[in-house]
């Protein structure tokens, strides 16, 4: 639809949900407020789905233009709902009509609020047609427990007997969201048709306001046959025909779903046996050796980690790359190895191979594509086109020249934010479906982006985070969220063995020059002689972890038993003007440390809680900065071609 808006130079209106909300911790909820989401909860697929789309239309906006309109809605009922699709007010009159009692989950207390679906439609025509891009929440600001609504929907329909409390066992925090509540704030306040009585109390305003709207659609629900009430068995068999359609089917079903599944076991959730490794497993030819996968293996991290699982003779490591970040040099010492192969390929296309185990490492993680800064991408386009070929001849530089430039070209016509979210959305589903096919284990790097900019502090894997979904920085963020959700989602549902890793900063040789990562600019930078800049105001934290400890993690996590995530870092936390001040004493004692304007969303703080790390995989980072400094400048010097001053 986005691409369509921008073909056509159309405005365009997002239907986001207050699910970006998760379950709040500021009450009533303003739009100023990220957000406390799971994202590896049984409803995150919405809700992380929701916040994407959100991303997506404002990476848009900011760079092709798009008029875009952002709306956040929360509950809404009236005629034509879904008999028994899980939402409340639904399920209540459902139950009503037939003659059942009112199911309450306990205790009944939780709040949430009622828009009637005249109102949401006034509300959306308005934010199309005014001139705010949004998100603006669009709601009744009018609180009631689920035992008010209860007693309302009883009253309106002369039922004779008490509403009935169901105990469901929680699956999460998440599946009991506990307080709910539309506010329009001064700035974006939208006046609706017949949700401003907030005045009055909350009796008299659910008679008031509610009780004939509520009255309506139960009138109106009385006409539908019996026939169409008896949806439970209709409802499972079109799952069974169509298992990938969602439509009409929103959170609440296959919340609903889980949270039965649940209550009648002692688990928390259960999750399906692993699939079958593929039949063409048990032939000869691949019995002999581990076969692994590594997408994304052409890059910095993916590099080591391919000569790490090298070592072992019993591997064999096939690695597929689409090289926008990565280089074939990163592997030239493996290529025509009998046990190695190198495919290049995009993982946003589907890839058919018979692998045991799959690192799924591909994904643009340079800060200066996601944050998408012209000059810089420009720069780094000649960073990488030009390395090694220094000494190349007049034709050779030529041919640079014309890659150069061609390379601008394609990103003045690509959307690298959309690339980041396809390759960590589409990439991640498409391994997921070669995971299932063969029967293989698959790891994830996710990321600390994730938990965004933190309030926790160290960060350990329960915190669910501080994103914003809006933010320059968010095509990254919410992208590895989303992979994680799916990670899970496949676990849950068809018994995936996975392995997610939250990979904290990391350095060493082979890191992209001038990729706007910290420790790559002040090394490249005192290299050369150049001052070192630091974002004001100098007292951001961050963790950096060397890469081999970083591989040496991964690997512990593939070949143990902890589906994760868990966070793989070194705990050690430095300042901006720390990190600055080591490099210029352990590199280049002449060069000066300057202070720069900050970037928009740069996380405050970071470091990881490594106490999961430590006792489920025996791992723990032995390379201190110190340490690890030096070897990066060796290989930074070789690749700009600088050498030691005497």
């Amino acid at each position: 639809m986005l691409g369509l808006a921008k073909r056509v130079g159309a405005r365009i209106l997002l239907t986001s949900t207050s699910e970006v909300y998760g379950d709040p911790l500021m009450h009533p909820q303003d739009e100023t407020y990220w957000g406390n989401v799971n994202p590896i909860g049984v409803r995150s697929c919405y809700d992380e789905g929701k916040r994407v789309a959100e991303t997506l239309m404002y990476d848009y906006h900011r760079q092709h233009g798009i008029e875009i309109r952002i709306a956040r809605i929360f509950n809404t009922y009236g005629p034509r709902m879904n008999i028994d699709d899980g939402r409340v007010v639904s399920n209540f009159i459902a139950q009503a009509v037939r003659g059942e009692p009112l199911t309450v989950q306990a205790p009944g207390t939780q709040t949430r609020s009622f828009c009637y679906v005249s109102d949401m439609v006034d509300g959306l025509i308005r934010l199309m047609e005014g001139d705010n891009t949004g998100p603006i929440n669009i709601g009744n600001p009018g609180e009631f427990t689920m035992l008010e609504l209860a007693e309302t929907v009883k009253e309106v329909s002369h039922l004779n007997f008490e509403p009935h409390f169901q105990h469901l066992h929680k699956t999460s925090k998440h599946l009991s969201t506990q307080m709910w509540r539309s506010y329009q704030s001064k700035t974006h306040q939208m006046t609706l048709a017949r949700g401003s009585q907030t005045s009055q109390k909350p009796r008299s305003y659910l008679i008031g306001s509610q009780r004939s709207s509520c009255a309506m659609a139960f009138r109106l629900w009385r006409t539908i046959s019996e026939q169409d009430l008896e949806l439970p068995e209709r409802i499972e068999r079109y799952q069974i025909q169509n298992p990938y359609s969602t439509q009409g089917i929103a959170v609440p079903l296959y919340q609903t779903a889980m949270a039965k599944e649940a209550s009648n076991t002692n688990s928390s959730v259960t999750t399906k046996p692993p699939p079958s490794p593929s039949p063409l497993r048990n032939a000869k030819f691949f019995q002999a050796n581990m076969r692994i996968l590594v997408t994304g293996g052409a890059g910095f991290i993916g590099s080591h980690l391919v000569d790490r699982l090298m070592e072992n003779e019993k591997n064999e490591v096939i690695v597929v790359d689409n090289y926008f970040t990565g280089s074939k040099d990163n592997l030239k010492k493996w290529i025509g190895h009998p046990r190695f192969e190198l495919i290049r390929h995009d993982v946003t296309e589907t890839l058919l191979v018979e692998v045991d185990q799959i690192y799924h490492l591909a994904c643009p993680a340079s800060p200066i594509f996601y944050k998408y800064n012209p000059v810089k991408v420009a720069h780094f386009c000649i960073s990488i086109l030009f390395q090694n070929r220094r000494d190349a001849s007049v034709s050779q530089s030529s041919l640079v020249l014309g890659l150069f430039f061609s390379c601008l070209a394609e990103l003045a016509l690509t959307d690298i934010h959309a690339i980041t979210i396809k390759t960590n959305v589409i990439g991640t589903l498409n391994m997921l479906g070669l995971a299932k096919r063969v029967g293989a284990r698959i790891l994830l790097t996710s990321t600390s982006e994730v938990y965004g900019d933190p309030l926790m502090h160290p960060q350990d894997e329960t915190y669910w985070g501080n994103v914003n979904p809006i933010g320059v920085r968010s095509c990254y963020d919410e992208g590895k969220r989303v992979a994680e959700t799916l990670m899970y989602d496949y676990h849950r549902q068809h018994g995936i063995e996975i392995r997610i890793a939250r990979i904290f900063n990391t350095y060493g040789p082979r890191m992209n020059i001038d990729d706007g990562r910290v420790v790559s600019n002040f090394i490249a930078q005192a290299v050369r002689g150049e001052p070192l800049t630091v974002q004001a105001p100098g007292t951001q934290t961050r963790s950096f972890c060397y890469v081999s400890d970083m591989v040496d993690g991964l690997i512990r996590l593939m070949e143990g038993d902890n589906t994760g995530p868990i966070n793989i870092g070194n705990p050690g936390e430095f300042t901006m003007l720390e990190l600055a001040e080591t490099v210029k004493e352990l590199i280049n004692p002449d060069v000066e440390i300057i202070s720069v304007e900050n970037t928009p969303d740069d996380p405050r703080q970071r470091k990881p809680d490594i106490t999961k790390a430590k006792e489920l995989l025996g791992w723990e980072p032995k390379i201190k900065l110190r340490d690890g400094l030096p070897l990066m400048e060796d290989d930074f010097r070789t690749r700009l071609g600088v050498t030691r001053k005497n």
